[in-house]
């Protein structure tokens, strides 16, 4: 089956030009084109069939398929994290936060606006930075999703009320002191979890197990694709 892509650019011969190498092969399927950003947001939220791939111009009219105005330089270095991967495809990741660690909680906090539909934080960037963008997300109501790594002591209790939060199997134990090795303590973590966060919903990542789902109510386990595994690098990412 071929990669079913969709390309925005403002510039029809750029597109035209973009299609015809993509599939030139016949692996890769151009299924849509969109002039702009509000044209190709208005295509996703109506199409039958998503594309896998959104190839998107950064400076276009109207939306932009970056927006980088909430970026500043500071004069320090960008943070690096070194991957060390095992004979089973696990990874270990060693973290060098550079600029992450400065920046400033509040102007964090004032780039969230209206316009957001979502808020995706990691535990990379400070832990007042993180609570401050969170709680500032919440007041807005918008979509809040934590991913609570790395694995770190962290004051949930500091930001009440997100959508989702997800740890995965060490950062699980870090933050409720149980490690998420049956059912029974999948649960016991989710509640600890949802009574710290308040989130809406426990999501354990399980590595090969797959995941949980805890709602406050019902738990449901959701097993992991069969897959032969070469590298675990940003699973949790992608997930």
């Amino acid at each position: 089956m071929s990669i079913k892509v969709m390309i925005a650019d403002d510039h029809g011969m750029i597109r035209e030009g973009i299609k015809h190498l993509l599939e030139f092969d016949g692996t890769i399927e151009v299924i849509a084109e969109a002039k702009d950003g509000e044209e190709c947001l208005t295509y996703l939220k109506k199409c039958d069939i998503l594309p896998e791939v959104l190839l998107l111009d950064i400076n276009m009219p109207k939306k932009n398929g970056i927006d980088v105005s909430a970026v500043s330089l500071n004069g320090s270095q960008t943070g690096l994290a070194a991957i060390i991967i095992d004979g089973q495809g696990k990874n270990r990741i060693v973290v060098y936060e550079g600029a992450n660690a400065e920046i400033d909680p509040c102007e964090a906090a004032d780039s969230i606006n209206d316009s957001l539909d979502l808020l995706l934080v990691q535990f990379e960037t400070r832990e007042d930075v993180v609570i401050n963008c969170v709680n500032r997300a919440i007041q807005k109501q918008i979509t809040t999703v934590i991913d609570c790594g790395p694995a770190k002591p962290f004051c949930l209790e500091k930001m009440q009320g997100a959508t989702i939060i997800s740890p995965n199997e060490s950062e699980t134990k870090t933050l409720t002191g149980i490690f998420p090795e049956d059912e029974t303590s999948v649960l016991e973590a989710s509640k600890v979890m949802m009574e710290r966060s308040k989130a809406r919903f426990v999501v354990l990542k399980l590595g090969d197990r797959g995941c949980s789902v805890w709602d406050g109510s019902c738990l449901k386990m959701m097993p992991a694709y069969p897959s032969e595994v070469m590298d675990t690098t940003a699973a949790g990412d992608c997930f």
